[in-house]
């Protein structure tokens, strides 16, 4: 009997451990599972989406201060799209990258707003205004961001 060896993920999903030169199909569902994975995520953990390089999704605590800017995971993420949600009865906000300059739209209101989030311009980042749907001192809130 051969002696048997590590290999990779990948050699091991062709049969590459196998005598026989018959596929592995006691372990095709994890490789299938890990293939489906991989294609769903970018090396930094990030999703992957179509149209977007990047989907991300994360938690910050409000401060009160207008021109609070918060600083993002993915340093180098340029974003298109912002939404971000307070956890009890406010509506969510967003901002796209064609909007105007410090102009968020809230769910639920006809006219861009001021005040909430300010700039997302800079890669990386992004600024918020003093408005309490964005930014009340000691509130945690949660943002999407789409981007590339």
């Amino acid at each position: 009997m051969a002696e048997p060896r590590w290999i990779k993920y990948d050699e091991e999903a062709a049969g590459a451990n196998n005598t026989d030169g018959k596929e592995d199909t006691m372990n095709r569902a994890s490789q299938d599972y890990y293939e489906a994975w991989k294609a769903r995520h970018n090396d930094d953990g990030t999703h992957k989406l179509d149209g977007f390089a990047k989907l991300l999704n994360d938690t910050y605590l409000g401060t009160g201060v207008s021109g609070t800017t918060e600083t993002l995971a993915v340093a180098d993420l340029t974003i298109d799209y912002i939404q971000i949600s307070r956890p009890d009865t406010e509506y969510p906000v967003l901002m796209s990258g064609s909007m105007a300059a410090s102009g968020t739209k809230q769910v639920g209101t006809a006219a861009l707003q001021g005040n909430m989030i300010i700039d997302i311009s800079t890669p990386g980042e992004f600024t918020l205004g003093f408005d309490d749907a964005v930014n009340t001192s000691g509130v945690t809130y949660s943002y999407i961001i789409l981007g590339h």
